[in-house]
């Protein structure tokens, strides 16, 4: 989205170049989205465990950490349902070691907290609004700069809107077992009407129930019913409209038509990717073991 800011139109399949940000004065560049796909199969391995198990019904995706700090402060009952894994951060943090300054770029402010953290060691969030700004200040504008289509897309472009985290939870899960998923199954999770969205499906020969939903009104009520005996066993919540496409450190104003045209644009390039989920990429799954299961639990 920080193309939104060079006069792109929402949903530009557009960013800046890598070459651009290096002339910024930034030494090198690391996508985020591998440790995202690692903390995505995290997740996926823990659902696997409390199905053997059952311990904690239900399992609340860490996806959002605002939506973990409303929880934590106003749901505390619910705080050890939380997913205990490593954050796309420390999982970060850990790959990149004491090399120099870490900045991210993200959309969600609520990380600019989150990297306070004691086992989180990025020196600086920025947002892509502020991004925006620095890359002016520093007398970037449309002309001047290369834009290029995504680079390297994977598939946890997903994990930016609502329903995407579980839609690659769910593959993930599939894969791990072995199974074929029908698409139709999650058709439901795409659907852009709805702040939440209900469904069910068998893992493992046993019926799970997964909910999402987007702002905080909307887990205060899915959290309301779980007190008053709702089944649930899955609840991924994201603070923000929709998901991260409409996070606080987006381009401003966001309505929603600028959220459809960004959520559109995602599913349009991760509709035309050939591996669909974490597990499918080799490289995630031989790092699994080593990263996963050496960086402290949040």
């Amino acid at each position: 989205a920080l193309s939104e800011e060079f006069w792109y139109a929402p949903g530009s399949v557009k960013e800046i170049s890598e070459e651009e940000i290096i002339k910024l004065g930034f030494k090198r560049i690391t996508g985020t989205s591998f440790f995202t796909g690692l903390s995505i199969v995290a997740e996926a391995h823990e659902i696997l465990r409390n199905l053997e198990n059952d311990s904690v019904k239900p399992l609340i995706s860490p996806a959002c950490p605002a939506a973990s700090e409303f929880i934590e402060k106003f749901f505390p009952e619910f705080k050890k349902n939380i997913i205990k894994v490593p954050s796309q951060l420390q999982l970060l943090t850990k790959e990149s070691g004491n090399k120099g300054k870490i900045v991210v770029l993200s959309q969600c402010i609520a990380k600019k907290k989150e990297i306070k953290s004691k086992n989180i060691n990025v020196d600086y969030v920025l947002s892509v609004r502020e991004m925006a700004r620095f890359i002016k200040k520093k007398g970037g504008t449309p002309d001047s700069m290369e834009f290029v289509d995504i680079e390297n897309p994977s598939p946890e472009i997903l994990d930016y809107v609502s329903g995407g985290r579980t839609e690659l939870v769910i593959r993930t899960l599939f894969n791990i077992n072995g199974y074929k998923l029908e698409e139709s199954i999650i058709a439901n999770l795409r659907d852009f009407t709805k702040k939440t969205k209900n469904f069910s499906l068998k893992i493992n020969n046993q019926e799970f129930n997964f909910v999402v939903t987007s702002t905080l009104g909307e887990l205060r009520k899915v959290l309301e019913a779980v007190k008053f005996g709702e089944k649930i066993d899955y609840i991924e919540a994201r603070a923000c409209p929709n998901g991260c496409i409409s996070g606080g450190g987006m381009p401003i104003p966001t309505n929603e038509t600028k959220r459809l045209a960004r959520s559109e644009m995602i599913y349009s390039v991760y509709d035309k990717l050939k591996l669909k989920d974490p597990w499918e990429s080799p490289e995630i799954r031989d790092a699994y073991q080593k990263l996963v299961g050496t960086v402290k639990e949040r």
